[in-house]
């Protein structure tokens, strides 16, 4: 399996303190890139689809708190589903300066509370196993160079019975030639393109993140069907791009199991699209729906060497004696040569 390389996480952090500022109207960084108004109605509209997400989980009867999201960049799922859904839980990210900015724009969108933040890798999350009953992941899983590594790392702290919700992720389109990437907003000629739907075909997403190091990928129906068959349920609802069809279907004995009707099969070739998925993970007698949310720390240094789940006290390691460091409000639960590697050079300076 392929792992995210350290200059990709650099990257990452890097990216995400400079264009922070400008999603929240300070600098104009990246022209291409959304302003503080565009941002926060792109944002808008995806909370509005979140909620109606969230609201089907809620008929379902499936659990919403204690919840664990990965790659929350801003914390606002987490001050939704807290808001509105009296949940309790973390909003995690490897971006220590988008977590830092969770509080303002928590306030942009009148939302009554701001979530608990931890900056964490989603290689080694520094929760106990079987802690959470509901894990969501959005629109993340592209910047990894393989979706599964990341799967069973949150399969690992999900409880038995658990919810995982992969809100927003992209299927790649086989017959694309990918001359180059656009941008976020798109320029004038690249509008035209898409209009008479040529640009699917001829580029792919991404311009701004590659262009600083960011892993921006799509996987195909094969990769998807890998990494999510570690779960013993699922549910995967397949939509293709621009205007669908959409489809769903769901995990069965047979070995492609994820295999859509013919006309999705054919617009997802031509042009891409997304899918949103539910995971369950096998139910036992071991579910643990602690409220406690800081007993559910533990050591990142002794996970990532194998030395056991130790349990942290006052972010201190009894068994390995490191002392993790909270910076903004945030604790850094990151083990400390990825730290070293990634993270303290890119923030001796406040965001």
């Amino acid at each position: 399996m392929s792992f995210q390389s350290t200059d990709a996480k650099l990257a990452e952090v890097v990216f995400r303190s400079q264009i922070v500022n400008q999603q929240l109207g300070k600098d104009l960084i990246f022209p291409n890139e959304p302003t503080l108004k565009e941002f926060k109605n792109l944002l808008a509209s995806k909370l509005k689809e979140t909620d109606k997400t969230f609201k089907m989980l809620q008929r379902r009867n499936l659990p919403l708190s204690p919840y664990l999201e990965i790659g929350s960049e801003h914390g606002l799922r987490p001050a939704l589903l807290e808001s509105k859904y009296n949940a309790v839980g973390f909003a995690t990210d490897i971006s220590l300066h988008s977590l830092s900015k969770t509080p303002q724009f928590v306030r942009k969108f009148n939302y009554k509370k701001i979530p608990k933040t931890i900056c964490c890798d989603a290689y080694n999350l520094p929760f106990k196993s079987n802690s959470f009953p509901f894990v969501f992941i959005y629109e993340t899983l592209h910047h990894f160079p393989e979706p599964k590594p990341v799967l069973e790392e949150i399969k690992r702290v999900l409880s038995p019975g658990g919810t995982l919700l992969v809100g927003s992720d992209p299927i790649c389109a086989t017959f694309q030639i990918k001359l180059w990437r656009r941008p976020t907003k798109l320029r004038v000629w690249e509008k035209i393109l898409k209009f008479f739907l040529i640009l699917p075909f001829i580029s792919h997403i991404g311009k701004t993140e590659v262009e600083h190091g960011i892993i921006e990928t799509a996987f195909s129906l094969k990769t998807w069907q890998e990494a999510l068959s570690i779960f013993d349920r699922v549910e995967v609802k397949i939509k293709a791009f621009p205007f669908g069809p959409t489809q769903t279907v769901e995990k069965n004995y047979k070995k492609n199991w994820i295999f859509p009707k013919l006309k999705t099969q054919i617009a997802l070739h031509l042009f891409g699209g997304g899918l949103q998925t539910l995971c369950w993970k096998k139910y036992s007698r071991e579910i643990s729906n602690s409220q406690n949310l800081e007993g559910l720390l533990i050591c990142p240094n002794c996970l990532k060497k194998k030395s056991g789940e130790i349990p942290l006290a006052n972010l201190s390691c009894k068994n390995c004696k490191t002392s993790y460091k909270t910076k903004l409000g945030i604790p850094i639960l990151i083990d400390t040569q990825t730290a070293k590697n990634i993270f303290f050079e890119s923030t001796e300076k406040d965001p």
